[in-house]
């Protein structure tokens, strides 16, 4: 029988080395690094919603919502000084989902935005002539 080159002994040896040297490193990481770890703000949350969405659009402008954590606003495209967005939409967002008023749940959609933006601003499209 040939002999082994690595005993069974130095193989937990090792194993031992490299999960405290990453231990270590995650440590490091989690004291020296300020994102890491950390839960985003509403708005990063909500830019990073939308951008799964279309990552040509943007928040173009939020509001906070009645309760905590939620954020509602129109999404707009992300090229300032082009012409209106014509697939400009409402959302209302929360830690683990963001609806949209185009989506297929429209009465749901509804209902959460009148229950957590009541006084959100309407969009300027729909604005009434004087």
């Amino acid at each position: 029988m040939a002999r082994r080159l690595i005993t069974t002994d130095r193989l937990i040896a090792a194993l031992g080395v490299a999960v405290l040297l990453l231990g270590g490193a995650v440590l490091w990481l989690a004291t020296h690094d300020p994102g890491f770890g950390r839960d985003p703000t509403p708005l990063e949350r909500v830019a990073a919603q939308i951008r799964d969405r279309d990552p040509r659009l943007i928040a173009a402008y939020t509001q906070a919502g009645r309760t905590e954590g939620v954020v509602c606003g129109f999404t707009g495209l992300a090229r300032p000084g082009t012409a209106p967005d014509p697939r400009r939409e409402r959302f209302i967002s929360r830690r683990s989902r963001i609806m949209f008023e185009t989506d297929p749940l429209r009465r749901e959609f509804d209902d959460q935005f009148a229950r957590e933006c009541s006084g959100f601003l309407r969009d300027p499209r729909t604005r009434p002539a004087r």
